[in-house]
């Protein structure tokens, strides 16, 4: 591989954190949230990313190891920016008023999408990035039979964190490494439908982690959004 693409990994992630760094600096509300939730999917990302490597892509990481530190600020900065994407730029509170929680089910729906993506990555059953999608949109979909308050955001979330991908790919990585794709992803595995040089795996996978991060916190938490006539105490 390339020295050209043995960094792309390290240097599309400097983008996620300067995106993540706006979010932190623009907020003051939802700021404990967001550094708390990107802190606690540090571990998931090396996780995650070993089973993507078995048929999805193979990044070359700075250290040469099979876990590195990109997978782990790439989990960092995605759980925060899924979180609080739409809720900081729209400037969202949680009202005063809450909503039956479910912390046991949205833990549930966690560990069996980890295990879920484990059991796949041994018996094969269907590529991990389209894998991963669907565990995200059936458990989103299990949030929205229960909160249907918060399908509209959700839905709003996942399409704004699928355009950020879009434009992290289109207006920065592609221009930097035009051969990422070809040298970095496993291509012959998956569509390879590309929208204007995005693999559409990566907008579908942006769409269904957004829907299911921008909900999963007040679905645990038992949280509401504020309408426009409640005030905060």
């Amino acid at each position: 591989m390339s020295e050209v693409s043995k960094y792309s990994y390290l240097v599309g992630n400097l983008f996620f954190l300067l995106i993540w760094l706006i979010l932190f600096f623009r907020t003051k509300y939802f700021k404990h949230q967001l550094l708390v939730i990107s802190i606690f999917a540090i571990p998931l990302g090396p996780l995650s990313e070993l089973m993507y490597r078995i048929d999805y892509w193979r990044p070359e990481l700075i250290t040469g190891n099979i876990v590195g530190i990109e997978d782990m600020l790439f989990a960092f900065c995605i759980a925060g920016i899924g979180f609080g994407l739409y809720k900081i730029i729209f400037n969202l509170k949680y009202s005063n008023q809450k909503t039956k929680a479910y912390p046991i089910l949205a833990f549930i729906l966690v560990i069996l999408t980890i295990i879920g993506m484990i059991i796949n990555s041994v018996f094969s059953w269907m590529n991990s990035i389209y894998f991963s999608s669907l565990c995200f949109l059936i458990g989103a979909l299990i949030i929205f039979i229960l909160r249907k308050d918060l399908i509209k955001l959700a839905l709003i979330n996942g399409a704004l964190v699928a355009a950020l991908m879009f434009i992290f790919y289109f207006t920065f990585l592609i221009p930097l490494y035009p051969k990422v794709f070809e040298t970095t992803w496993l291509l012959k595995n998956i569509s390879q439908i590309f929208i204007f040089g995005v693999p559409i795996e990566e907008l579908l996978w942006g769409f269904s982690w957004g829907i299911l991060a921008g909900c999963i916190y007040e679905f645990y938490k038992g949280y509401k959004f504020l309408e426009s006539f409640e005030t905060i105490e």
